[in-house]
């Protein structure tokens, strides 16, 4: 899978950038208030990220372990329609470094709900940062949706 969109290419070194990306970005409007960087269980952080945003699914695969994970609510989504499929640089790389943000609602519910799911991706090879999938979501507490990144 392709980036999503195509503004002019965006390079950076690390998440703060994938983060400011996604907050200048503003995917379907909504600017993030949340962010998690995506981390494998065995500690690696270049990863495959395989996505279906027409069904709300992102996926991670681990090159050193070699495990996939769901990440946040993903799991729930999953079914046989779901076509998740790999991110793929411009550059041809498909390890990336990733950052989920997360829009929020803008009510006093505590914990808040989740509003907006963008998916930043930094490729390891050629450093672009781009928005490779985003949706609507609402999943009802942000704190357990960053906890199962």
């Amino acid at each position: 899978m392709a980036k999503k969109k195509a503004p002019p290419p965006v390079y950076g070194t690390s998440p703060a950038e994938v983060r400011a990306f996604l907050t200048s970005w503003a995917a379907g409007g909504y600017v993030p208030d949340r962010f998690g960087d995506v981390v494998c269980g065995c500690g690696e952080r270049a990863l495959h990220i395989l996505l279906d945003d027409d069904a709300g699914v992102v996926i991670r695969a681990c090159p050193v372990c070699e495990e996939e994970h769901p990440l946040g609510d993903s799991e729930e989504f999953i079914d046989d329609d779901t076509e998740p499929g790999e991110c793929t640089c411009p550059c041809g790389t498909s390890i990336f470094n990733a950052v989920i943000g997360l829009a929020l609602y803008k009510d006093d519910a505590d914990p808040p709900a989740i509003r907006w799911v963008s998916v930043g991706l930094r490729c390891t090879s050629c450093s672009q940062i781009a928005c490779y999938g985003d949706w609507k979501n609402e999943h009802p507490d942000v704190d357990d949706y960053l906890h199962r990144l």
